[in-house]
């Protein structure tokens, strides 16, 4: 998409939006978190816990 910007502050206002969107939105690579959960998560160490409970389900089942 292009957007015709006349001046600096109708650009800066778009890249914020695009921006505010970007972060509010899940991702499936972050384990469908938009990416400010997936931080709030990975700074309170909920993330680690769920991977390493994941990791420890694949090695009681001996799939790795």
């Amino acid at each position: 998409m292009i957007i015709k910007v006349n001046n600096f502050n109708d650009c800066k206002i778009i890249i914020e939006k695009a921006f505010y969107d970007y972060n509010n939105i899940i991702h499936s690579t972050l384990n469908y978190y938009s990416p400010l959960q997936f931080l709030d998560n990975w700074n309170n160490g909920i993330i680690l816990i769920k991977i390493s409970r994941g990791f420890l389900k694949k090695w009681k089942g001996g799939c790795i």
